[in-house]
């Protein structure tokens, strides 16, 4: 299952592999950095 997560930068949504948490890579739209979180963040 892909997460979801928000570009910081340009609030891109993007999708990451499972193992790609607590890695960092870049967003393919603004090319800034992006980090993966640790653990996958829920929202309430």
């Amino acid at each position: 299952m892909a997460l979801v997560i928000k570009c910081p930068h340009c609030d891109a949504k993007l999708k990451a592999p499972d193992d790609a948490l607590g890695k960092k890579g870049k967003c393919p739209e603004c090319q800034g950095t992006v980090r993966v979180p640790t653990k996958p963040v829920t929202e309430a």
